[in-house]
């Protein structure tokens, strides 16, 4: 620990970073530079979980993502320490298993010297990560791991504003909710959504629930209307399967665009999907980033023949459910065979 005289070490500036995020549990193996870490972040209430190699502590981190939708930590030396855990890097990042890699390093003024366990460790890992980075300075570091923290799950933030922006120069946007939301149990941030934007909604079937059938906004008394009105979708968790009519005209307008939101990285840019803006994530995590961007912004013209003609549509389909529900009439009863 620390004395209150004493300036934090940057093992306790790290350990306190993943603390105040929440962290409640590293696996890794510690060694040098990096046992400091592991001995502050048990000083301040992080389990540590050690293993005997670098590929099973990343392998269990990916799985406590997995498992608890938090990135799952992994505490490892440099060079040969960042080497091993590319197999968990690798996992985590084809299965979308969100994980934060700590690593050790040379000193700075030592790179290219030949240094204890030198090695370009943000080159090697940059084409295979969300954010790589290296702090520059002690008071980077809280800033950097929250970063890089929220990055493993969530979305890059140039494309979270190029989707913001699409949506906000629609005419006839749309949201798709799909079984893949109730199942992450998404329905606060997708209401906040919803309920800020005024952007209609349409849930599959099985997406049924995540948002009230009585809100405003609910459009599946009218979905073939706005199938075929809609020009900027954003799917959530659904799939663009025969449910969805595989995002094809005529069930659908031939020019909307489709953005996937999803934790499955074969559903985006599947069927119709604008695989350029798709993004792979957690929908409790990235419909909130998504929001931000949106902030201020609500889906309310003036005068909008794609909201006239969703009121029109719930109306004539509403009253006709409302009439056959009303009437009273019996099934004729069926004739009684006659025996010879």
């Amino acid at each position: 620990m620390t004395s209150s005289s004493a300036p934090p070490t940057g093992a306790y500036i790290i350990a306190k970073a993943l603390r105040d995020l929440g962290v409640t549990v590293i696996f890794g193996i510690v060694g040098i530079p990096v046992v400091e870490i592991a001995e502050q972040a048990i000083n301040l209430g992080i389990r540590f979980i050690g293993f005997r190699n670098e590929q099973a502590a990343g392998y269990a981190a990916t799985a406590y993502g997995y498992l608890t939708g938090k990135p799952g930590v992994c505490l490892v030396v440099g060079g040969p320490g960042v080497l091993h855990a590319m197999a968990g890097i690798g996992n985590s990042s084809s299965n979308a298993f969100p994980m934060l890699l700590l690593a050790g390093s040379s000193e700075t003024h030592l790179v290219t010297k030949g240094a204890f366990q030198e090695l370009d460790a943000i080159s090697l890992l940059t084409p295979h990560t969300k954010l790589a980075v290296r702090p520059p300075a002690l008071e980077s570091i809280p800033h950097l791991i929250e970063s890089a923290y929220r990055s493993s799950c969530g979305a890059d933030n140039a494309k979270l504003a190029a989707i913001a922006q699409l949506l906000k120069g629609a005419k006839a946007p749309l949201l798709v909710v799909g079984k893949g939301a109730a199942y992450a149990q998404a329905e606060s941030s997708i209401r906040a959504l919803v309920d800020q934007t005024s952007i209609p909604f349409l849930p599959s079937p099985m997406g049924k629930g995540v948002l009230p059938d009585s809100h405003p906004a609910n459009t599946a008394s009218a979905r073939s209307t706005a199938l075929q009105h809609a020009d900027v979708v954003l799917v959530l968790a659904a799939r663009l399967n025969w449910i969805f009519h595989f995002g094809d005209a005529p069930k659908w307008n031939p020019a909307a665009r489709f953005i996937q939101v999803d934790i499955e990285p074969s559903e985006i840019g599947r069927n119709g999907g604008d695989a350029e803006l798709g993004i792979v994530g957690d929908i409790n995590i990235v419909v909130p980033q998504l929001l931000s961007h949106l902030s201020g912004w609500t889906f309310s013209p003036t005068s909008s023949p794609y909201l006239s003609a969703l009121a029109a549509a719930k109306r004539k389909n509403e009253d006709k459910a409302a009439a056959a529900a009303a009437k009273a009439a019996l099934p004729s009863p069926t004739p009684t065979p006659s025996m010879s």
